[in-house]
């Protein structure tokens, strides 16, 4: 749909990826192999208060705890999440920053 996409499967590669480039967007799952994902977040924000975050889980109790914290998370998701949906939020996030 247009957007150059960078994958990575843990959250220590995420971390690595962003430390060589800027990202305008991440989405991130809560649950990673090596870390949870707000933890991934918070050293986001740490480096860079510009890259947006979207969040994934499914389970709502981490949503409610998320939708709390202070890490300026876009918006979290609940799974499982329609990939026109994703597509259309990825716009909107990005086309704010513009």
């Amino acid at each position: 749909v247009g957007f150059e996409v960078d994958t990575a499967s843990t959250g220590l590669q995420t971390l690595y990826k962003l430390s060589k480039k800027p990202y305008d967007l991440v989405i991130l799952d809560v649950n990673l192999p090596d870390m949870l994902g707000d933890e991934v977040a918070e050293k986001i924000r740490e480096t860079s208060e510009d890259t947006n975050i979207i969040m994934i889980t499914g389970y709502s109790r981490l949503k409610e705890s998320l939708e709390k914290n202070d890490l300026d998370i876009k918006q979290i998701l609940m799974k499982p999440i329609p990939p026109e949906e994703l597509v259309e939020l990825t716009k909107k996030t990005l086309k704010k920053e513009q």
